[in-house]
């Protein structure tokens, strides 16, 4: 149990739960991934990260 009654959440939770909601691909090869949190923490979060790729 963690503060507040609540189970603890297992990583494997936290996997099932997150939803990717878009993948924007550009030009110069940078992508960016946005993923729903599923109210985790309660109110409304998105998750956001940008990743490059160099191939050469």
């Amino acid at each position: 149990m963690v503060d507040g009654g609540q189970d603890e959440l297992t990583a494997p939770d936290f996997i099932n739960t997150m939803k990717l909601e878009s993948i924007t691909v550009y030009p110069d090869g940078a992508f960016e991934c946005w993923h729903n949190d599923g109210d985790l923490f309660c109110w409304l979060v998105v998750f956001q990260y940008k990743l490059n790729i160099t191939i050469g």
